[in-house]
This record gives C-alpha cells, sequence and structure tokens, in this order.
C-alpha cells in the first residue's frame, strides 16, 4: 500500500513499479522464440508469401500503419499457427481464407481482432429480439409484454441500457424484430410442440432469422449447438434440500433399503 502523506516516496514506488513492470514484459518478449511457444507453434511456412510466418511485427510497414495515428496493434508481434495445435488464444482470419492467427504465441495482446470486430459492425443494421422480463433485476423489463416476447415496447433495465450503449458507442442500428418469425415458429414447432421460446429464440440465431436473442439463458447442450452465446454474467445455482432435524436411530438405518416401495406395495410383493 501507498501513503497518500508521502509523494515523493509514492512517485519512486511508482516508478520503480513501473521499471519493474517494463522488465518484466521485455523479458516475455525475449523468451518467447520467433516459432511461438510450445502450446501453439507459428506456421513455418505459406502459400507464396513470407507475412504471418514466425513471430514478428508484420503489420508495422503496412498500409494501415503508416500515417500519423496508427492503430495500437501495429507494433505488436504475431503469426499464423495451426487450428488444431494451438491451445492458447487464437483467431481466424478475415483476410485469408482457413488461417488462424494469434498474438498470445508470440507474447503479445490481441489487440487487433476486437477493433477489426467492431469496426465491422460500423453502419450496419443487427435485428434483435427482446424476451420479456427475463433475467430479474439485471435483464430486460416490458411494460406490456407479449408471449414471451416484448411486442408493445423493446423494454428497460441494464441489459437494454447495455445494448443501446453498445450501438452508439461502435456505430452499428438495433432492428427491433417482435417475436419469433413465423418460419422460424413452424419448423419448430413441428419437431417440438411444447419447444420453449428460449430454445426458438436460439433456433432463430442459429438459422440467420434473428442476428441476436437477448434474454437470460440457460446454456443447454441444445442451444449451444443451435447458436453461439455472448456471456455477459454468470449467476450461481443453488440447490436446496430438506434436511433431517431429528436424531437417526438404528430403526431409521434398519428401514433404509424399504424405503423406495411404501407398506401396501410391500405388502402387494409378500403376498404375490
Amino acid at each position: 500500500l501507498l501513503s497518500p502523506s508521502s509523494p515523493s516516496n509514492m512517485a519512486s514506488t511508482i516508478h520503480w513499479f513501473a521499471a519493474l513492470f517494463a522488465f518484466a514484459r521485455m523479458g516475455v518478449m525475449l523468451a518467447m522464440p520467433m516459432r511461438g511457444s510450445v502450446e501453439c507453434p507459428c506456421k513455418q511456412e505459406m502459400p507464396s508469401t513470407n507475412y504471418g510466418i514466425g513471430c514478428q511485427k508484420h503489420d508495422l510497414n503496412s498500409t494501415r500503419c503508416k500515417g500519423g495515428n496508427p492503430p495500437s496493434w501495429c507494433s505488436d508481434m504475431w503469426c499464423y499457427v495451426e487450428e488444431d495445435s494451438c491451445t492458447v488464444y487464437k483467431a481466424i482470419s478475415n483476410s485469408r481464407t482457413g488461417a488462424w492467427y494469434s498474438y498470445a504465441t508470440c507474447g503479445s495482446q490481441d489487440r487487433y481482432t476486437p477493433e477489426t470486430d467492431a469496426s465491422s459492425l460500423v453502419g450496419a443494421t443487427v435485428r434483435v429480439s427482446y424476451l420479456a422480463n427475463s433475467g430479474g433485476w439485471k435483464g430486460n423489463f416490458c411494460d406490456k409484454p407479449g408471449p414471451a416476447f416484448c411486442q408493445q415496447d423493446v423494454g428497460s433495465g441494464p441489459l437494454q441500457t447495455f445494448m443501446q450503449s453498445l450501438a452508439v458507442s461502435v456505430g452499428f442500428q438495433l432492428e427491433w424484430v417482435k417475436g419469433i418469425p413465423p418460419a422460424v415458429k413452424e419448423l419448430a414447432t413441428a419437431t417440438n410442440p411444447d419447444m420453449l421460446p428460449f430454445d426458438m429464440c436460439a433456433h432463430a440465431t442459429g438459422m440467420g432469422f434473428l442476428d441476436l436473442c437477448i434474454g437470460v439463458f440457460v446454456e443447454t447442450p441444445k442451444r449451444t449447438e443451435s447458436s453461439k452465446f455472448i456471456t455477459l454474467w454468470h449467476e450461481p445455482v443453488y440447490l436446496v434440500a430438506h434436511a433431517r432435524k431429528h436424531k437417526t436411530t438404528l430403526g431409521d438405518h434398519l428401514a433404509i433399503p424399504f424405503e423406495p416401495f411404501d407398506e401396501g406395495l410391500w405388502a402387494m410383493i409378500l403376498i404375490v
């Protein structure tokens, strides 16, 4: 802890920590070989190019990185990797079909992927459906909800505020879709007439009828097979069981093997 009453000591301590951090980061970078980490080796060759081979600052002299205000990732080291043999963080390339790259294997933070993912949404229209009143106080609330979905208004609450702020920050438009598209509902009810709205929403996004279905979901295997999920928070699950307050006697222990059936059923079994 730093004492606010001693600014000179604080300044020297902060300076020492900054120097230590810079040295530690440099040590990580120096320790990382050009071929990448053992957990995620760099590709040693690519068809007709050396771009992306080995841990290097491949984008430093690119067109996007020239000028007075280059992106933060221009001087970061990265390389192309094999999807199956890389167990550290990696991402698929949006400029080279089927190629995967990793900054982590070269000791760099991936600042490129979030920036390019966000820029791809600028000016786009995102089709959104809102599940009604799901998620408790963290969720989305509709004044006049329809069957499971917001019908009269998009609702309000932390989840709605987050989506509106994200759209403004990144620069995309939210197109409100009221409920599940009829084509999805028809296909879903044909296979399972009792399908829950949450399952229908997962199918709608997986099939491309919606871009986002906003609600608080339990990620069941069937839903995760249908669509990808974006996790904003997790809620703990508590299992509550009735506790016996009386003392267990020898007779109670002896009766345990007979508990699956009641007295009448046991009598019937003995008679038969």
